[in-house]
């Protein structure tokens, strides 16, 4: 049931009428990895389009020196991948440093259209620009 009242896309944890499917993995408290693989954060939460019936974001927790973030990783990026003996979320396109200078949202269980797009542009922006090899040439 969509309500007009809420936003389309919000966190599970305040989204009781979805949940993820028994014969899927559970990304939640998993560990999120860099494209080198690299430990980088836990993923905290799942956030569904309502109106779509999908998974659109991963709020991941990141440990900084100024103290943990949340930050957003959108679904298409990422990947659930067996590492180490242990099922991992593996996100291609950024490296650890990239997540803690992620963008950040205002609201904790609501993601702007705005915030959407910084989001978005800063994560799909590593698949280009996140290593020194990426940026070059292919020839």
């Amino acid at each position: 049931f969509y309500d007009d009242a809420m936003p389309a896309i919000i966190p599970l944890r305040i989204a009781p009428d979805f949940n993820v499917d028994d014969r899927d993995p559970d990304p939640r408290g998993m560990t999120v990895v860099d494209a080198d693989g690299v430990a980088s954060g836990t993923c905290v939460d799942v956030w569904v389009d309502r109106s779509e019936h999908i998974f659109r974001y991963l709020e991941v927790a990141v440990a900084t020196d100024a103290g943990e973030r949340r930050i957003m990783i959108p679904v298409p990026l990422m990947k659930i991948v067996e590492q180490g003996g242990r099922q991992v979320v593996r996100v291609r396109t950024l490296l650890k440093k990239h997540f803690a200078t992620a963008p950040t949202l205002r609201k904790p269980d609501q993601i702007t259209l705005r915030e959407e797009d910084m989001v978005s542009a800063y994560c799909a922006g590593g698949q280009l620009y996140a290593k020194p090899d990426r940026a070059g040439p292919l020839i």
